[in-house]
C-alpha cells in the first residue's frame, strides 16, 4: 500500500488493525480540598489590558539611552 493510500484509510478512520485501548477511570478523581490553588475569577476587560501592559517591553523614559538587544549583544545609543 503507498504513502498515499495509507494516509487516507487513516483519514477516513479505517484503521488497519485495532490499537489497545487505555484504561481509564470510570470518572474523574474526587477533589480532596487540599489544593493550593488560587480562587478562579472571571477575567474582566481591566485584567486583560492590566496583563497586556505588564508584558510589554519597557522603552526608555526620556533623557535615558535607549538600548536594543542585537544577536545576544547589547548596543547603547547616546541620544
Amino acid at each position: 500500500m503507498s504513502a498515499r493510500t495509507a494516509s487516507k484509510v487513516i483519514r477516513k478512520g479505517r484503521l488497519l488493525w485495532v490499537a489497545p485501548r487505555r484504561a481509564l477511570p470510570a470518572s474523574p478523581p474526587l477533589p480532596t480540598g487540599h489544593t493550593d490553588a488560587l480562587p478562579v475569577k472571571p477575567l474582566t476587560a481591566a485584567d486583560l489590558i492590566a496583563m497586556a501592559r505588564a508584558a510589554r517591553i519597557p522603552r526608555p523614559v526620556s533623557g535615558e539611552p535607549a538600548a536594543r538587544d542585537l544577536g545576544g549583544r547589547r548596543i547603547v545609543s547616546e541620544p
